[in-house]
């Protein structure tokens, strides 16, 4: 199967899905996603296709299912890889990507549920995103080893967000204390919404770098292909 072209309109339509790629450390680390709306803005400016990686193998997966009498309802994340060749589709998930579906969500202007309900019930579902030139990004912050030997425990710091700003927990449990702590590789993703990419990092890492993140640690360069682009 080969990854299918979309325009940069089609894309935005069909849940338009950026990742920026660093071409280091194991693929599992998860640890980066930046989405921005105007996919053809990016495009447009001469970002080469191996490094705009918008999921589009997905709608070739499914019409494959169909035809081979095992139709396909559900949640279908595509994984993928820039290489020299373009992007290329690595593995196929059904459920939602982490940590792309933090900061594609957020985008999201019509009725989530809504939509589910109209898949499971056979029906075509209607999803509507934010279409403007804003950047969405997000950074995880993880256990100290991950991914391969993580160390648990380390206390979570309080995170001051507003109102274009998310923080989602994941890998976490509660102390003796009833202190939230990590509990696993990736602890938590903080998602924010600027004007531009810059903005964005400068938002985003004005909070990381002021917490107490002992035994956890984050990347400092999300973004930074878009902007050097």
């Amino acid at each position: 199967m080969t990854l299918q072209t979309m325009t940069a309109q089609e894309a935005v339509q069909a849940n338009a899905q950026v990742r920026f790629l660093m071409a280091q450390g194991p693929h599992n680390a998860g640890k980066t996603a930046l989405v921005r709306a105007r996919v053809e803005a990016l495009l447009a400016s001469g970002v080469p296709a191996g490094q705009v990686c918008v999921v589009a193998g997905s709608d070739a997966a499914v019409q494959a299912m169909a035809d081979e009498g095992t139709p396909f309802t559900g949640i279908l994340y595509a994984g993928l890889i820039a290489t020299a060749d373009g992007p290329k589709v690595i593995e196929f998930n059904a459920r939602f990507g982490d940590p792309e579906t933090e900061v594609v969500l957020p985008r999201l202007t019509s009725d989530f549920g809504e939509g589910i309900n109209a898949i499971l019930n056979n029906e075509t579902p209607t999803f509507t995103w934010e279409y403007d030139n804003k950047t969405t990004l997000g950074v995880v912050l993880a256990s100290n080893g991950y991914p391969t030997n993580v160390i648990k425990g380390a206390a979570i710091p309080e995170i001051p967000v507003d109102e274009s700003s998310h923080v989602y927990y994941a890998g976490v449990a509660t102390d003796a204390d009833g202190k939230l702590v990590a509990n696993s590789g990736r602890v938590l993703l903080l998602e924010t919404t600027a004007d531009d990419i810059r903005a964005a990092q400068d938002k985003i890492y004005g909070v990381l770098d002021t917490l107490a993140t002992t035994g956890m640690f984050y990347r400092h360069d999300i973004g930074a292909k878009a902007l050097n682009a």
